[in-house]
């Protein structure tokens, strides 16, 4: 709110990928910036006196306020016209150019009793003197317009903050002109288009804190922080833009008089693309490390673990059950070449009530094999369904 950034141009095309409206760029951006040195007045430093004018003219009465060696007067106004019995505070800001000892700016505020007679219940006074100073700000900016991204505002560096030669053109600019600002309505109170503000903008105090003692430091915050804002937009109004005078920027600049020729390096983003993710390569060295340790480890299980014969399905299934009585003996037991049997039929030419089935290995290559008379021709076992009869269980 209170830097004033010099105006900036892309010199580089941005790639075709990039889109030049919602692309974020960030750079370190030098800036100016008031600075204000004040001094306040409590009001048992203040003495505050109604006195009535002579001059054919001018309005009627005015405040004549006297603190330590500076005297000066404020809020002329006429009686009953512009101030009202229902009047409880008055402020105003002005400059302090001809009131000694000098000062930039002067700001008195106070809390009103106009009742019976005008009282002052509360008042304070704060003078101020103004430079400018110059520093770094870590700025950035959306799209090549540079608009400011309000999401991430501004950073000043304030290692960086040094003098400029602009403050030596600041009385000339007549930035301490605070009469220019546009009249807000505020009566009945006897406020200033300054103090009017302070009450009203979208970074006001409440009215009422002019007239609390205990306010005075936030009063003091808030006049300060809109004497910045105004004399940041007064230089931005008054200052040309940076490709027409150097007075804008400071420190080192690029051959000649003209801004145009300083480069300031900036980065750019596109924030509409997908977001790649980068890692270091000390991570990656660590993650590939894991997963060589990870594989070699399975592989050595893998190699040493003994191996378990298992059914290559679920035993259940349809082809499962085929899978067994074809592998066992029960077929060879059946006659061939007959119509279906009866179960009384099958079960006779099986061995009869008295036949046993064990499911296991078949055609064992030695004397089990050869007991059973199921050993194959290639002397490989099979896993099946056998029918044993009762004396060869025995």
């Amino acid at each position: 709110m209170d830097l004033a950034f010099p105006e900036l141009k892309a010199i580089d095309t941005l790639p075709s990928t990039f889109d030049e409206y919602t692309a974020s760029i960030s750079a370190v951006i030098p800036a100016i910036r008031p600075r204000l040195e004040c001094i306040f007045y409590k009001p048992t430093q203040i003495q505050a006196l109604v006195k009535h004018r002579d001059d054919v003219g001018r309005p009627a009465y005015y405040f004549s306020i006297t603190a330590g060696d500076l005297t000066f007067e404020v809020g002329d106004f006429e009686v009953p016209n512009e101030l009202h019995y229902n009047t409880t505070y008055i402020g105003q800001a002005s400059a302090g150019l001809y009131d000694k000892p000098y000062n930039d700016l002067i700001y008195f505020w106070a809390k009103l009793d106009v009742s019976v007679n005008i009282t002052l219940h509360h008042v304070a006074m704060l003078t101020c003197n103004m430079t400018l100073e110059a520093l770094d700000v870590n700025t950035t900016f959306v799209g090549t317009t540079f608009d400011l991204n309000l999401n991430n505002l501004p950073q000043p560096l304030e290692n960086t903050v040094r003098n400029t030669t602009l403050s030596n053109t600041y009385d000339s600019l007549e930035m301490n002109d605070v009469s220019y600002l546009a009249a807000i309505n505020v009566d009945p109170q006897l406020l200033d288009p300054f103090f009017a503000l302070l009450v009203s903008s979208p970074w006001a105090i409440p009215m009422s804190d002019l007239g609390d003692p205990s306010k005075d430091d936030d009063v003091i915050a808030a006049i300060q922080l809109h004497q910045r804002i105004i004399v940041t937009q007064r230089i931005a109004l008054q200052l040309g833009p940076a490709n027409e005078t150097n007075t804008t920027l400071v420190g080192p600049i690029g051959p000649g008089d003209n801004d145009a020729q300083r480069i300031i390096n900036a980065t750019v983003t596109d924030t509409t693309s997908r977001r790649r993710i980068v890692q270091d390569a000390a991570s990656t060295h660590i993650l590939v490390a894991l997963l060589a340790a990870a594989l070699i480890l399975f592989i050595i299980g893998w190699v040493t673990s003994p191996s378990a014969n298992v059914l290559p399905r679920e035993p259940t299934t349809i082809a499962s059950v085929a899978a067994l009585l074809a592998g066992g003996n029960i077929f060879d037991r059946l006659p061939r070449n007959t119509p279906p049997l009866t179960p009384e039929e099958a079960i006779s030419a099986l061995g009869g009530p008295d036949m046993q089935f064990r499911m296991g290995w078949g055609n064992a290559v030695g004397e089990e094999g050869r007991e059973h008379g199921q050993e194959n021709e290639a002397g490989v076992s099979r896993f099946g369904i056998f029918v044993v009869d009762k004396e060869e269980m025995d």
